[in-house]
């Protein structure tokens, strides 16, 4: 045999060898496929057994129901023929009896969890010492929730009032019109109905002191007090006096805000007890109770516009100067039509 024909017999032999070792992983490639193909199909039949046992399971338990369903219809039939509406109505109030009991029960161990404790709560809002009006409910049953609306109350008055009734007090009272008439005060209480006798509760006033609180002629004790704020109201030129009084809202956004630009710019200046709003060869006037009074709305109103940055557009100049003052009283006298007196008085 020559070199040639060896070398092609050992080629030949490596073929059938690589030919016998492809064929031999097909054959393992084919056991695993049919292997996994008989695992999914065993899968899929115990999956469509369980499927079927549970909706036997379901029709089961339904068919169950139903029967029991008719039973008590049958039971409810037989015995409405030989009761009265009385024994039915009987049998109603038990049963709403027993349902509020459960739910009353459940109800107070989820409050339990959260610490809360039942009472009789009010939250109330007090003007000289009298109660003018209640917040949220007349009576609250848990001390969660009267805390809850008592907070919410003072944090929506204290945010949107925005320039408090603030009257001038003496050591005598409230001084107006040279008469002294106690002090006029608003606060917000949350009160406890207690069976004790003692309601005395100390609680600090506005220098810090704890003095004592008490309500004389109620069953209830002060648990807490905040100041309650109610909004100033001003004699607008242009509205009633008396019927049409206007708040700090409507100074701030329908006088001040109205119209304001580059082309409109408006100033403001206080002359006695008079807010004044000049614009455009034009001019409008609040009159306030006092000079002091004048000059709150006008911090106030000065504090508004540097927050919303309008500086530039509303020009505030302080109290009006003695060598414009004349100028001013004409003007006031041809839009009013007043006397000169009464233009130029500042009470």
């Amino acid at each position: 045999m020559t070199g040639l024909e060896r070398a092609l017999a050992k080629l030949k032999k490596r073929n059938e060898e690589i030919a016998e070792a492809k064929k031999k992983k097909d054959r393992e490639k084919d056991r695993i496929r049919k292997a996994k193909y008989r695992k999914a199909l065993k899968e899929q039949k115990l999956k469509e057994e369980k499927l079927k046992e549970k909706q036997l399971k379901e029709e089961k338990i339904k068919a169950e129901k139903e029967r029991e369903k008719a039973e008590r219809k049958s039971t409810v039939k037989r015995k409405r023929k030989r009761t009265t509406v009385a024994h039915l109505k009987k049998v109603k109030a038990m049963q709403n009896k027993r349902y509020y009991d459960k739910k009353r029960a459940k109800l107070f161990e989820e409050r339990k969890k959260e610490h809360d404790r039942y009472g009789r709560y009010k939250v109330v809002i007090m003007k000289d010492r009298k109660r003018i009006t209640y917040i949220g409910k007349p009576v609250f049953l848990w001390r969660n929730d009267a805390f809850k609306a008592y907070e919410e109350a003072v944090e929506k008055n204290h945010s949107t009032v925005l320039c408090p009734i603030k009257i001038r007090q003496t050591p005598g009272g409230v001084a107006i019109n040279k008469k002294l008439y106690r002090d006029t005060t608003y606060e917000i209480l949350l009160l406890e109905k207690t069976d004790s006798d003692d309601k005395v509760v100390k609680l600090r006033n506005n220098d810090g002191k704890l003095i004592d609180n008490v309500i004389v002629d109620a069953d209830y004790k002060i648990v807490s007090k905040k100041p309650w704020f109610v909004e100033e109201s001003f004699n607008v030129y242009g509205h009633h006096p008396l019927k049409d009084r206007k708040d700090a809202h409507f100074i701030l956004n329908n006088m001040l805000l109205k119209d304001v630009s580059h082309d409109n710019i408006k100033r403001v200046f206080v002359f006695y007890n008079k807010f004044v709003i000049q614009y455009d060869g034009d001019f409008d006037f609040v009159t306030c109770k006092s000079k002091r009074e004048a000059d709150r709305l006008y911090m106030l109103m000065e504090k508004c516009i540097t927050k919303l940055k309008l500086n530039k557009y509303i020009l505030f100049t302080d109290r009006l100067t003695s060598y414009m003052t004349l100028w001013f009283v004409n003007e006031m006298v041809k839009k009013t039509g007043w006397s000169r007196n009464a233009c130029a008085r500042g009470d």
